[in-house]
């Protein structure tokens, strides 16, 4: 479990184990070699962390600072099954073209041989409603992490759709592992008040190819989505911020990719969850239909969507 600035360990019955502040972690004294280079950390945040099924072990990826003074992404892999037997621990540059920027807002997904990492770049002293210059994909070979090796990478960058960069890019992770080689990827247009458009982003093998290319395409959707209001809240004058429209969630199975946003419900003007189907991403131009979950008298916000069963499809 993490928490923003916590990652917790517990038994499959629920028992608490061990808790680190993300500032601690990489100090870990069961840390191997890559942890002895990260440097002091004071300003940890947005942790992420899957199980990858197929090499039994962990990955938790966070970020430290938010300025280009210190800007940097902590990756982590745990050494085997269980996190207290200790981890692997890298730190990257979270600002790879210098200048006065950084990395904000990661987003993971794994397939059977690599970690992808989505982030945005902001300029220094903003914020991310105002501070956006570009979404960047890096792709990671986890097998070098596990075997605590130096850690190579790809990186895609300066993704744009008529020469403006595209707002944030949501990993879609496979629902069964080890899944097919490269990863599909989500955005929208997620500031805009009203948009039908879809970006199916995909990056075609895996790192060991030696050369896996970046490709998109354009998607329009059956119902519009939105830019989501503000919640009102019980104490008058008071609101919760539902930030934009962006794709917060995503998985394949079965030849479709399913995903979730917030947006405003046009209708009746609350903020609310709308729900995407891409149906057979691999062709040329898949289809897009979508239905939204909306109350009259609630309003609803930050989803995300997994796929669980029991059935392993051939």
């Amino acid at each position: 479990s993490v928490l923003n600035t916590f990652i917790r360990v517990y038994t499959t019955s629920g028992a608490f184990k061990k808790n680190w502040s993300l500032e601690f972690f990489p100090k870990d004294p069961k840390n191997t070699k890559p942890g002895t280079g990260v440097g002091v950390l004071d300003r940890t945040y947005d942790p992420k962390i899957v199980f990858d099924p197929v090499a039994k072990r962990y990955i938790l990826v966070y970020l430290e600072g938010s300025a280009s003074a210190d800007t940097r992404i902590i990756i982590s892999f745990s050494k085997t099954n269980n996190p207290l037997d200790g981890w692997n621990v890298y730190q990257i540059t979270g600002n790879p073209f210098g200048g006065k920027y950084w990395t904000d807002y990661p987003m993971i997904a794994i397939n059977g041989e690599d970690l992808f990492l989505t982030v945005n770049i902001l300029k220094d002293s903003t914020d991310w409603r105002d501070g956006f210059t570009q979404s960047l994909i890096w792709q990671f070979p986890k097998q070098s992490g596990f075997n605590a090796d130096s850690l190579p990478y790809n990186l895609w960058s300066n993704i744009q759709y008529k020469g403006k960069s595209i707002w944030n890019i949501c990993p879609v992770q496979d629902a069964f592992q080890p899944g097919k080689e490269g990863l599909y990827f989500l955005s929208v247009r997620p500031g805009d008040a009203t948009n039908d458009t879809l970006f199916l982003h995909s990056i075609d093998h895996n790192y060991s190819h030696g050369n896996p290319q970046y490709s998109y395409k354009i998607l329009k959707s059956n119902l519009a989505y939105g830019l989501p209001p503000a919640a009102p809240q019980p104490r008058a004058g008071f609101r919760l911020q539902t930030n934009d429209a962006r794709v917060l969630g995503a998985f394949y199975v079965n030849d479709k990719i399913q995903y979730v946003q917030t947006s405003m419900n046009h209708n009746n003007g609350r903020s609310s969850i709308y729900h995407g189907t891409v149906q057979y991403p691999d062709q040329t131009q898949p289809g897009l239909t979508a239905q939204l979950i909306s109350y009259d008298s609630l309003d609803i916000a930050y989803p995300t969507i997994a796929s669980a069963g029991n059935t392993v499809f051939g």
